[in-house]
């Protein structure tokens, strides 16, 4: 039996989150390849560590774990990502040279729409966050995590495609496929036995080599 990967009118965010929450019975590399495919046909590229090492040098520069369906939609229909949240607490980060994404990427949450295989991160600009403010010094994240919360604000707003700079895509090593594995990556969990394989992606524009 052969598959046809589906045609770009056809392809929606949803789609590509069902057949990754599949991979947690069924693993394979047709899902990877369609994530690389779309990506592509919609304008990004993947980054190298030059174009990523630019990004995280831009104070400017926010970032927040998303909902993978939310992320693709935005990218593949250009649906705005709205940010409401009602009880105003820290739900992004500045990328703070690096810092910011590393606490975005591992203390998010992987949704359900995904099976909990997929972590994703958006970099982007806010310039269209109708509200954002420092965490106040008394609330608990001081507390609790007090790294993350020097890197942490709370905004409200919405996301659109023009002011992203950055998707990131994290896969645990044992869903990702051996033969997609670039020599660098492979090298990295032979030798240090990595556990997730990060994949970040740029709007063609920005790459280093244009």
């Amino acid at each position: 039996m052969s598959f046809e990967l589906p045609g770009r009118a056809e392809r929606h965010g949803s789609d590509l989150a069902i057949r990754f929450k599949e991979l947690l019975t069924e693993r394979g590399p047709r899902v990877f390849k369609e994530l690389e495919r779309t990506l592509e046909e919609h304008g990004f590229a993947l980054a190298s560590a030059e174009d990523v090492a630019l990004l995280f040098s831009e104070n400017s520069l926010l970032c927040r774990n998303e909902n993978f369906t939310r992320v693709m939609d935005l990218l593949i229909d250009g649906t705005p990502i709205a940010v409401r949240n009602r009880e105003y607490q820290a739900n992004m980060c500045i990328v703070a040279g690096g810092e910011g994404f590393r606490v975005a990427m591992s203390e998010g949450f992987s949704g359900e729409d995904v099976g909990g295989v997929v972590r994703t991160v958006v970099t982007f600009r806010g310039r269209h966050l109708s509200s954002r403010d420092t965490i106040p010094h008394d609330a608990e994240l001081w507390a609790l995590k007090p790294k993350t919360a020097q890197v942490s604000i709370a905004a409200r707003g919405e996301i659109p495609l023009d002011d992203i700079e950055m998707v990131s895509f994290r896969f645990p090593t044992e869903y990702f496929p051996e033969e997609l594995l670039t020599d660098d990556e492979r090298e990295r969990l032979n030798e240090a036995g990595i556990r997730f394989i990060v994949r970040h992606y740029i709007p063609e524009r920005k790459t280093a080599t244009h």
